[in-house]
């Protein structure tokens, strides 16, 4: 399980649901959203995300942008949902990463792919899934 698989599982699951507004896919979102928010496979007890991180940094890996993925995915069902207790969850998440990226993983002027830290240097794939967080931050804020 990657945050890859659930963002992209988590977008079509909110289009459904926007797009049918049947419950049965309202409520399957929900749950799918909560347990993926929550998933120990891809993050610290802290709740910064931790997947991709390992290896060499300075060699791409397609796992380095999987979250970005996946907070996309959030984003969009931020704005898809009318569930306010989800609205919640998802700005609290999202502002977990966005500090840490500002916080643990930042020179001041770029972002490195580390979000827990310490800052390894700029990388594209680094700044390319730093991208996802600012914007789902400012959407969500």
């Amino acid at each position: 399980m990657f945050t890859y698989n659930s963002g992209k599982y988590l977008e079509g699951l909110s289009t459904l649901a926007r797009l049918t507004n049947a419950s049965k896919w309202h409520d399957q979102l929900i749950e799918t959203a909560n347990a993926a928010i929550k998933a120990r496979a891809w993050q610290g007890d802290d709740g910064i995300i931790t997947e991709g991180q390992g290896g060499d940094l300075n060699k791409n890996d397609d796992a380095r942008g999987f979250k970005a993925v996946f907070i996309r995915a959030l984003h969009k069902l931020f704005h898809d949902t009318n569930n306010r207790d989800l609205q919640i969850l998802i700005h609290s998440y999202v502002d977990v990463q966005y500090n840490a990226l500002l916080d643990l993983s930042s020179n001041g002027t770029s972002y490195g792919v580390v979000w827990h830290g310490p800052y390894n240097g700029p990388t594209p794939w680094g700044q390319n899934a730093a991208l996802d967080v600012l914007v789902s931050a400012i959407g969500a804020n």
